[in-house]
């Protein structure tokens, strides 16, 4: 096996861990500090009315769409390797087959199969690594509320006065999530970026 398909194989082991590890401890801080779901901020929970029961099954779902998802940005997604000097004209060749075009990738769509495999990656990439972050969040507000809640009340009395409430939700958790959204994108670029290159000095 060559070593970046088994850095990719060890890669996907560790994300779908963590992602398991991080939703059994969001689960359990969960239970300890609102076994009614009460004070439970799930959408889910707190609009759609779900119980433990249907929770814990989302849940499932969820975690067997993240491993699916996983599976294809790790190990199943091979890109194709382009001939380019940046991160640009990498971005620019993928998605246009020519080095010159990079502002094209913030407004236009791929005009090549590649392109459009590599942005449905890329989605993949950003759902993957997103769903454990939020959850880590959650379990850190739920440990400072379990084990300082002085501290946990000053942080919501801080929230209430920057948070909005929009059509889509609070509006302090879509910035977050769309402040993630792009780092996660970036990320997901470099580390295409940087196996091209290898891939590109090995050819």
């Amino acid at each position: 096996m060559c070593k970046s398909k088994r850095k990719n194989k060890i890669a996907f082991f560790a994300i779908i861990s963590f992602m398991f590890v991080i939703s059994v401890i969001d689960n359990l801080l969960t239970y300890i500090g609102s076994p009614d779901l009460s004070k439970e901020s799930n959408p889910l929970v707190h609009t759609l009315g779900f119980s433990w029961a249907g929770l814990l099954a989302m849940n499932v779902i969820l975690y067997a769409l993240d491993v699916f998802m996983a599976y294809y940005v790790f190990i199943g997604y091979e890109p194709k390797i382009v001939a380019c000097n940046s991160k640009k004209e990498y971005m620019s060749m993928m998605l246009f087959d020519r080095p010159d075009k990079y502002i094209w990738t913030w407004y236009k769509l791929p005009n090549n199969k590649d392109g459009y495999r590599f942005m449905l990656a890329c989605f993949r990439f950003v759902i993957v690594l997103i769903t454990p972050l939020l959850r880590l969040k959650a379990s850190i507000e739920w440990c400072v509320y379990l084990l300082r809640p002085e501290l946990f009340n000053r942080y919501c009395d801080f929230l209430g006065k920057v948070a909005v409430t929009t059509v889509w939700g609070r509006g302090d958790l879509i910035i977050q999530v769309c402040i993630l959204i792009v780092i996660l994108m970036f990320v997901f670029t470099n580390i295409q970026y940087k196996a091209n290159q290898k891939l590109a000095d090995e050819h």
